[in-house]
């Protein structure tokens, strides 16, 4: 039995759509990250392009789907984006965004569709596998749950 190992996306893909929630025009592009770096969000928008790191201490709101900020920097409704890229087994990534939305009613030109929570996750996910995926030596991060006594 081999070890797991961390992976990440071998090129840059995108999506262009119109925002869920802001109904702005929206692009995400996905690009490989370095070994460690987890999935971090980058807001293209914003002076200084600031990084939004996916983890629990940058969650801020949880309603109508999951926001995370840094400062002042903030993205909305990942929850998409971040089960498609576990769906992916990606552990490290980057996603440029070019607003605050990251969940869109996305169109490509293989798929030119109004998309609900379902197809968007298929359409995150088959964009994801487009982009193949590398894998390192490294092991993946692990979580530890304790259940409650």
């Amino acid at each position: 039995m081999t070890e797991p190992s961390q992976r990440t996306i071998r090129k840059d893909v995108s999506l262009a759509g119109t925002g869920i929630h802001s109904g702005e025009s929206a692009t995400i592009t996905l690009r490989p990250g370095n070994v460690n770096t987890g999935i971090r969000f980058r807001r293209l928008d914003l002076d200084g392009c600031p990084e939004i790191p996916a983890t629990l201490s940058h969650v801020v709101g949880t309603e109508l789907g999951t926001s995370l900020a840094n400062g002042d920097a903030r993205v909305n409704t990942v929850e998409h984006v971040m089960a498609a890229l576990a769906a992916a087994q990606v552990d490290n990534a980057i996603i440029d965004l070019d607003g605050q939305d990251s969940y869109s009613r996305w169109h490509t030109p293989k798929v030119i569709r109004e998309c609900i929570v379902t197809s968007s996750l298929s359409n995150m996910k088959e964009l994801i596998m487009s982009a193949g995926s590398n894998k390192t030596m490294d092991p993946p991060c692990k979580v530890h749950c304790k259940l409650p006594s």
